[in-house]
Parts: C-alpha cells; sequence; structure tokens
C-alpha cells in the first residue's frame, strides 16, 4: 500500500470534501457521490486489474517457494486455510452485498439518517455475528485433524496456520463493515489499494520468516495475521477520510432495521455456499480423499481460477453499483444494454487469460513448479474450459440483487453446490468411485454449474428485466469468435516459440496481447460496445450546460 491509503482522488480533493462542497445545480434529496462518473469506472477497472494481478504474481512466487522448501504436503494447509476463511467470510460478504445496495440508494437521496442507521445496524451486526462464528473457527481448526490429512510432523503448525486465520477473520469482518460506504461511494479503486496493501505483507512476511529465520509454516501464520491487521488499519483510514460523515454509534444499531439487511442477504448467503461448493470446496474434497501431498499440488494449481473468479468478481463489482443506479430510476432499457455490453466486453477480455492458460499449460507448469507437474496441465485445461462456460454471465447476476429476485438463483445455487460435491467424491474415490484423479474435480463442477450459469441466469435474469429470452445469450457469439483467436494465435506462437523458459512465456504472452487487444476491442466488440465505452469515458451523464458531475436522482417508488 502506498499514496492511495491516502483516500484522496487523482486530482489530489478529499473525496468527501468535494461532495461537500459541489452541490450546485442539485434538487433536495439528492447527493452526489464521489466519483460518480464513467472516468472513475475506468478507474476501478484499472485498479481492479492491478490488485489481481499484484496478488497473482506474488501468490505465485509464494507458491513456489513454499512447495519448494516445505513441500506439497505442509503447503496444503496454505490453501485449505483460505477455503476456511472463504466459509466464513461468505455470511458476512452476503451482508456487506445487501448493505451496499441500500447504503448507495440512501447516501444518493442525501438520506444521512437512514444511511447511518443502515451503517451502524450492519456493522455492529456483523460484529455480533463475529462473536458466534470465531468460536466455531477456532474448535474447528482444533479439531481438524480429526477429518484432514496434515504432512506428518507437522500438524500443530498446521494447527496453527487455521488458527491464524480464524483470527484474521474477525480483522477482515470488521474492515468489510467499514469498506462498505467505500462501496456506496463507487471508490472501488481505493478498496483496490487497500487490497494491494494486504496481500503484499501477507505474502512477503513468510517470505521473511521462513527464508531468513526460518519459521517454518508458522511464518505463514504469522503473515495471514499481518496481512489482516493491514487491512483492517487501511481500511479504518480510508472510511475516515472518505466518509467522516458515517460516524460508529452503538447506540444507532437497530435490530429492526439488522434484520431487514440480512433478509436480503439470507439469500445471498445461500447463494455465496453454493457457489463455494462449486468453485472452492474441492480441495476438501481432495485433502480427505486422497491426502495432503495431492492436496498441495491441486492447491498450487488453484490460483489461476482463483484470480481468474477473484477478476471476475471485481469487474462485477465495478458494474454493481452503476445496475443499481439505472434500476433505482427505473431504466430497465439502460439496464438491458450496459449488461449486454458488459458481458461482451468481459468475455472478450476474458479470452485472453483463459485460452492462454489453455495452451500454455504444460509448459507454464513445468518452468513455474517444475517437470514433476506437468501431469496437472489436463486439471488446468479442464479448470479454464469450465471458466470459459461459467464467468461471461456473472455479471447478469447483479440484477437479482438488485431487483430483489434472489430467493430462486440462490436456491439453485446451493443445489448445484451440494450436487458438484456428491459428483466429485464419486469421480475421485479411488476404491467406491471412478477414481479419475485430480481431474474429476473442474469436470464435476462443469458438468453441475452449466445448468445454472449458462442457461438459467441468463434466461432469469431476461424475464426480471422483461427482455426477450435469448438477449443475454446474443454476445457470446462474438465471445466465442474471439476464443477461437486466441486459441489458434497462443497454438502458432506455441509452436514457433518451443516455450521452456519464463523469457518465452512472457514473450508470447505480450505478442498474443498485442495482437488481441486491438483486435478484440475493434473486431469483436460491437459498435455500440464502442460508443457506449466513450460515453462512459466522457461521463454521458454531465450536464450540457456544465461540468458538474453526475448526480443521482432515485425516483420515491424506488425499492429499498
Amino acid at each position: 500500500m502506498n499514496q492511495a491509503n491516502e483516500a484522496v482522488s487523482p486530482s489530489g480533493e478529499n473525496p468527501s470534501d468535494t461532495d461537500n462542497n459541489s452541490g450546485a445545480g442539485k434538487r433536495p434529496g439528492q447527493m452526489r457521490l464521489g466519483g460518480g462518473g464513467g472516468g472513475q469506472m475506468l478507474k476501478n477497472l484499472w485498479t481492479n486489474f492491478l490488485a489481481i494481478t499484484v496478488q497473482m504474481i506474488l501468490g505465485m512466487f509464494l507458491t513456489r517457494y513454499l512447495i519448494r522448501t516445505l513441500g506439497p504436503a505442509e503447503y496444503s494447509v496454505v490453501p485449505l486455510s483460505f477455503q476456511m476463511m472463504a466459509f466464513f467470510t461468505l455470511i458476512t460478504s452476503a451482508i456487506t452485498a445487501s448493505v451496499g445496495r441500500y447504503l448507495t440508494i440512501e447516501m444518493s437521496r442525501g438520506e444521512m439518517d437512514k444511511a447511518l442507521r443502515t451503517f451502524n445496524s450492519s456493522f455492529w451486526g456483523m460484529m455480533m455475528v463475529f462473536t458466534v462464528l470465531i468460536p466455531v473457527a477456532v474448535v474447528l481448526a482444533w479439531m481438524s485433524p480429526s477429518f484432514l490429512n496434515y504432512a506428518e510432523g507437522a500438524v500443530a503448525e498446521s494447527q496453527r496456520v487455521l488458527m491464524a486465520s480464524a483470527i484474521s477473520f474477525f480483522m477482515i469482518t470488521a474492515s468489510t463493515g467499514l469498506m462498505v460506504s467505500a462501496f456506496a461511494r463507487n471508490r472501488i479503486d481505493l478498496q483496490n489499494y487497500v487490497r494491494i496493501g494486504w496481500h503484499t505483507v501477507r505474502i512477503y512476511t513468510p517470505l521473511i520468516l521462513i527464508g531468513w529465520f526460518g519459521w517454518g509454516l508458522d511464518g505463514v501464520s504469522v503473515g495471514i495475521v499481518a496481512g489482516a491487521m493491514t487491512h483492517l488499519t487501511l481500511s479504518v483510514r480510508l472510511w475516515r477520510k472518505l466518509n467522516p460523515e458515517l460516524k460508529l454509534k452503538p447506540k444507532l444499531f437497530n435490530k429492526k432495521r439488522f434484520f431487514e439487511l440480512t433478509d436480503l442477504s439470507i439469500w445471498l448467503t445461500l447463494d455465496k455456499i453454493g457457489r463455494v461448493l462449486q468453485f472452492n470446496a474441492s480441495i476438501i474434497v481432495v485433502n480427505m480423499i486422497l491426502g495432503a501431498v495431492s492436496a498441495g499440488r491441486y492447491g498450487a494449481i488453484m490460483i489461476f481460477g482463483r484470480s481468474l473468479m477473484m477478476y471476475n468478481r471485481s469487474i462485477r463489482l465495478v458494474a454493481t453499483p452503476i445496475v443499481y443506479r439505472m434500476y433505482g430510476r427505473g431504466e430497465l432499457e439502460q439496464v438491458k444494454r450496459f449488461l449486454i455490453s458488459f458481458v461482451r466486453f468481459e468475455g472478450i477480455m476474458l479470452a485472453l487469460p483463459l485460452a492462454g492458460l489453455i495452451m500454455l499449460a504444460k509448459p507454464l507448469l513445468v518452468v513455474w513448479l517444475g517437470p514433476e507437474y506437468a501431469d496437472l496441465s489436463r486439471v488446468v485445461i479442464w479448470m479454464m474450459v469450465g471458466l470459459i462456460a461459467t464467468m461471461p454471465n456473472i455479471p447478469v447476476r447483479i440484477i437479482f440483487a438488485a431487483t430483489k429476485k434472489v430467493k430462486l438463483p440462490a436456491a439453485l445455487s446451493l443445489s448445484v453446490g451440494v450436487a458438484n460435491i456428491l459428483l466429485a467424491i464419486y469421480m475421485i474415490h479411488p476404491k467406491w468411485g471412478l477414481d479419475m484423479g485430480l481431474v474429476a474435480m473442474p469436470i464435476s463442477s462443469l458438468m453441475t454449474t452449466q445448468l445454472k450459469n449458462f442457461l438459467f441466469t441468463p434466461l432469469y435474469a431476461a424475464h426480471v428485466i422483461k427482455a426477450k429470452w435469448y438477449t443475454f445469450f446474443l454476445p457470446f457469439i462474438r465471445i466465442t469468435m474471439s476464443y477461437a483467436f486466441v486459441l489458434g494465435l497462443t497454438w502458432g506462437l506455441r509452436w514457433l516459440f518451443q516455450p521452456d523458459s519464463w523469457w518465452d512465456l512472457i514473450w508470447i504472452g505480450l505478442i498474443t496481447a498485442v495482437v488481441y487487444v486491438p483486435v478484440g476491442l475493434l473486431v469483436f466488440m460491437t459498435k455500440e460496445d464502442r460508443n457506449h465505452v466513450k460515453q462512459v469515458r466522457r461521463g454521458r451523464r454531465r450536464k450540457q450546460n456544465g461540468d458538474q458531475d453526475q448526480t443521482l436522482d432515485m425516483p420515491e417508488n424506488d425499492i429499498s
């Protein structure tokens, strides 16, 4: 974390000061949200890409170092600890997703009394939820040797890694409750700088403690806690700079308001549980059935899917407040056109890493981890194939939360998640299953999730906004063409270079990007898509007779 932790705009102004001093031209009941224009969307997109790229590069370096230093069996507890965090944070993040919607609407209307009540009810409510969950997390960490496989001689250290994850859960929970205010102001770029600081400390700390002092897995434990402390510290500073009007006052906690928020959050939580079971629980299945060594090997390559899913999630967070505001103004046609362009843009941009990894999986694994990991290339390929069919449509789900149509998607998500786990166990089990090995995990996910992500999501989203049933299938024509282009280009470059070093892989990646990005933007994106991006960049909602930034005029009958 560097200059961004000052929580100031690129022009050097404090966003909250800018908001307070620029009320000219606004009608009563309106409040200008910092960073509401199209330029802010580009900043959010850029910092999303930066944060995830930094995390992926540092994570790959740490993974390589830990596997070579500790071995795959000891390393396996590291991705396991991430999944432990995923199961517990899904509850608080679901509440945050719900609160972000309400807080965005209330702040945009200038209803600060309601915003303060929402902010405090969510924060203190999450703290109470934490007091219930933390003992559960500690007990699970302590009892984990009874149901998880650990490396011989590293059981106590592995337990401490999970304990550290439980401690960090408290700090991340508090941070999440504060960062929701930045989401409401559409300052996701500042959230991303906090993430960069968090992951930098989390990853560099174990490198120093293990490399210089020989701490082993205890260095990982300290890194997890130190990273969470960094996240909390920077989140507090960002909240105070960006939203000084949002005060933390326990007396403003309102039980009724909290339960109003959690009414939507319960279904969002069920949806997230389903997604965790679809994409994150696989390493637990591998550990319990095949052991710590296999879990360590599988956990290493999970970084690709995890990073791309985080990229997808971050892109969705950029679009979420924009869709909320459009829907709040009753602009269903604008919502439809925006999401079509967004799905097409995201799908075309994702073609570069997804198709590239399919073609370069084997040489990348050999260069990164060593030739003994080359056999995992099939697993990586199937993992990417599953994401190709899943990720482009994920932004469409924004409309479910915006319209409160979350019950059916959540129920289906949970059902698909359970089905994925059962199928994965059957496909991977060496005795009474198919004994397919690690490749069973991405294949089972692909088989179970397509009904929901490729068919149900676009059909139901079109139904919700009263559009034609095929509305969100149309972008996939050009998306498919973009994947074919990248696959062919990367195949040719792989044949030409015969990559066996980082430099070969970097050159292939650079050449592919230089050739593909302009083709993707100029050929595979439509003229309407490009015009939409240009309009967003200019801030198309500015008034023609002035340079005032957009204001958000929420109608009184908007859902809240």
